[in-house]
């Protein structure tokens, strides 16, 4: 996929012409389109823009793209299936069973109620059973079961997932299995990045406190940029303002305890700033 040189790629994942796409926005609305709607092109081709596919507003942007099986949101009625864990700005979260989301057509629809001045950050499919990690901006984290949120509904306006400051806000919402030898990684304005292993996570007895600082920040570093979920096969595409990109192979990425400041993974020109990150998983093809 060709890129413009502000642009990157943000999620990628293999899906067939019968997957359901799920299309969160920061309004707190979900779009669904059959993969066959959204036109093929070439290894190399840019793409269809996301305003020509959905009609967003200008004022919108997605925040999350889910495909799911035709008969996975069906199968999710007649069980107890997977549910939508979805995190705002403000720190708020919801859990909505996936089942919600049946035999939706191709029209915006409310997944979350939003207060004023508050956005849709992420979504994540996972079963109850998953913890949940949320960090701020500036680098506070907070780990609780997926079983403390109560199931609501999609006009539900969401609980207190974590309190925030007023001058922070949370930034990222990951899942992952109690049992997953996988690491948190943090990369700052900076350009450096500090993975540590999930398991080091404490679970908080409540959701809605403050949790604990995840990284130590300086006014080098700047600020949080990018969270993810990382394994050791994984590699990080690094964008900053001025257009510089650089590929950065986990692994390389040596674990550092999680109070402590991480390593420089780039080298940024004086007022220069890391913008993006992308993570490319081992689990997807090959995009080199």
């Amino acid at each position: 996929m060709t890129t413009k040189l502000e642009d990157l790629v943000d999620q990628v994942f293999v899906t067939t012409n019968l997957h359901d796409i799920l299309f969160f926005t920061s309004k707190g609305v979900v779009y669904r389109r059959r993969a066959y709607q959204i036109p093929e092109g070439g290894r190399t081709s840019r793409g269809v823009a996301i305003v020509n596919l959905l009609g967003i507003e200008k004022d919108e942007h997605i925040t999350t793209i889910i495909p799911i099986e035709s008969n996975e949101i069906a199968e999710s009625k007649e069980k107890s299936g997977k549910c939508l864990f979805m995190a705002t700005k403000k720190g708020k979260i919801k859990k909505v069973p996936l089942s919600h989301f049946y035999n939706l057509r191709n029209v915006a629809i409310i997944a979350i109620r939003l207060l004023p001045e508050d956005e849709l950050i992420g979504v994540r499919l996972a079963g109850e059973e998953e913890r949940i990690i949320l960090t701020t901006k500036r680098g506070n984290s907070t780990c609780f079961s997926g079983n403390q949120i109560r199931p609501l509904t999609r006009v539900a306006c969401g609980l207190r997932g974590i309190s925030i400051n007023e001058n922070d806000h949370l930034l990222n919402i990951s899942l992952v299995s109690p049992e997953t030898d996988e690491d948190l990684l943090i990369v700052t304005e900076g350009g450096l990045a500090k993975r540590t292993p999930l398991k080091k996570f404490r679970e908080a007895k409540k959701r809605g406190g403050k949790g604990a600082r995840s990284i130590k920040l300086t006014k080098e570093k700047g600020l949080v940029v990018a969270v993810k979920v990382v394994s050791e096969e994984d590699e990080l595409v690094l964008i900053s303002q001025n257009g510089i990109v650089i590929r950065v192979p986990v692994k390389e990425i040596r674990h550092t305890g999680r109070y402590s400041q991480g390593v420089r993974v780039m080298n940024l020109a004086p007022e220069d700033k890391v913008a993006s990150v992308a993570l490319v998983s081992s689990e997807n093809v090959d995009l080199s």
